[in-house]
């Protein structure tokens, strides 16, 4: 499947029986799109006290972050991932899992006096329902790149919907993110193996 991404525009109105969207970019021009599976998320952005900080990027408001350091540009005292920071890659749990070992990794370096050597490679996830029982696992790192865990081409293909990844979405999924996410226990597709790093 050919996935195309649409980012700053608002959805204006959806022809379902026609398979078009229209969008609002920025600048107010409007965008008609057609689609065969449509999934949109609300735009985004980060909290007023972020926003108008010195560690905002001017254009987005984000914490200004390299990508794959995840330290910022301007302030070295400082780190970001996840929901606020600039990277640039979609803000999911999928996501944290891998920046956040990267985080801790080059900040602890950064106490110690040395420089890390983790890079984050922006991958993220995004389960995508298709019906009960039914779910594309879409994976992907910058630049929209698959990053697909589970291809086995030609025994199996990830960008089909497959029945095992509904219920990887609707149990074992929340049940990482309850349990094992918030004593930071949960890598990502490293499952609880926590990655290491070279100083």
């Amino acid at each position: 499947f050919r996935t195309v991404r649409r980012q700053l525009e608002s959805l204006s109105v959806i022809y379902r029986t026609v398979h078009q969207a229209t969008f609002k970019t920025a600048d107010g021009t409007t965008v008609v799109a057609k689609y065969d599976m449509l999934h949109v998320t609300p735009l985004m952005g980060p909290p007023a006290f972020i926003s108008s900080s010195k560690l905002a990027e001017k254009a987005s408001g984000y914490v200004e972050v390299d990508k794959e350091t995840l330290q910022h540009v301007r302030y070295p005292n400082v780190f970001s991932c996840g929901d606020c920071s600039s990277l640039p890659t979609s803000k999911t749990a999928a996501a944290i899992t891998v920046q956040a070992p990267v985080l801790v990794h080059n900040l602890l370096c950064a106490v110690e006096g040395g420089k890390g050597k983790a890079a984050y490679d922006g991958y993220t996830s995004c389960p995508i329902v298709t019906r009960r029982g039914g779910l594309i696992l879409a994976e992907f790192k910058y630049g929209g790149a698959l990053a697909e865990t589970f291809n086995f081409p030609p025994f199996f293909d990830q960008g089909k919907e497959w029945m095992p990844f509904y219920y990887m979405k609707t149990i074992l999924f929340p049940w990482a993110y309850w349990n094992a996410m918030p004593q930071g226990r949960w890598y990502g597709t490293r499952t609880i193996f926590e990655p290491s790093f070279k100083k």
